[in-house]
C-alpha cells in the first residue's frame, strides 16, 4: 500500500508486471475514464462506488497502461469520501476498503514507534531488521 502523496504510476505498473497487487488513495488531479461501473452491496453503506477505469493523459496513461479499479468509500470520522485505487479486480470492495483501513493502522503505529525511540527513519524494512533498531 502506498500513500497519496507518493503515486507513482511507472513503479506501480512495475509492481504489477511482478504480480505484487497494491491499493492506495487515487490524487483527485487524476484524469480518468470509467470503462465499467459495478453493482454496490445495499448493506454496505460505506462504499459509494466501484468501478474499472483506464488513466488519461499523456504521461499516466503510458506508465500504465493497464485498466485499474477504484472503490469510492465514506469515511464517517471526517465526513468525507475517499478514492481507493487498485490493481485487483477479484476483490470485493469492502476487503479494498478494510485493507486501506488497516494500512493505516500499521502507519500510526511506525510513527509511534518514530516518536517513542526517536528514530527518523528505519534502516531496514524486516521485522528483524526494525526490531534491532529498536
Amino acid at each position: 500500500m502506498a500513500d497519496r502523496a507518493y503515486v507513482d504510476f511507472e513503479m506501480l505498473f512495475n509492481l504489477d508486471s511482478c504480480g505484487v497487487f497494491f491499493v492506495t488513495r487515487l490524487k483527485s488531479n487524476a484524469k480518468i475514464y470509467i470503462v465499467e461501473t459495478f453493482k454496490t452491496n445495499d448493506k454496505q453503506e460505506h462504499i459509494l462506488s466501484d468501478q474499472d477505469i483506464k488513466l488519461l493523459g499523456v504521461n499516466t496513461a503510458n506508465k500504465y497502461p493497464k485498466n485499474l479499479r477504484i472503490v469510492k468509500v465514506y469515511h464517517d470520522k471526517n465526513d468525507k469520501g475517499l478514492v481507493l485505487l487498485t490493481n485487483n479486480m477479484s476483490w470485493t470492495a469492502d476487503t479494498i476498503s478494510q485493507l486501506y483501513k488497516a494500512r493505516w493502522a500499521v502507519e500510526s503505529f511506525f510513527r509511534y514507534l518514530k516518536q517513542l525511540f526517536r528514530v527518523k527513519t528505519f534502516i531496514g524494512t524486516t521485522e528483524n531488521a526494525v526490531q534491532l533498531q529498536m
